[in-house]
């Protein structure tokens, strides 16, 4: 917010927590952390089985509800699981 330090590692933390209750947008933000940093902590949490199984469901739910996912969106979430060997 205006008028505080950034905590980088407060963050990732909020981040990690909203990604293992499914939440794409902190995956999202975790993997561009990871890219711009090339951190090892974050690298660990992106291979957190529980992550990436919150993670999963949260993508199938999405497309099983009817939402229709356009081409640069499949694209995006591809190179999302490959930057995060997201296997």
């Amino acid at each position: 917010g205006t008028g505080v330090n950034q905590d980088y590692k407060q963050a990732v933390q909020w981040y990690q927590k909203a990604a293992k209750q499914g939440n794409i947008d902190a995956f999202k933000s975790l993997v561009a952390l990871n890219k711009e940093k090339n951190n090892e902590e974050i690298e660990a949490i992106l291979q957190d089985s529980d992550l990436k199984q919150a993670i999963t469901i949260s993508l199938a739910d999405s497309l099983l509800s009817g939402y229709k996912w356009n081409e640069s969106q499949k694209e995006y979430f591809n190179t999302l699981i490959e930057e995060s060997s997201f296997d």
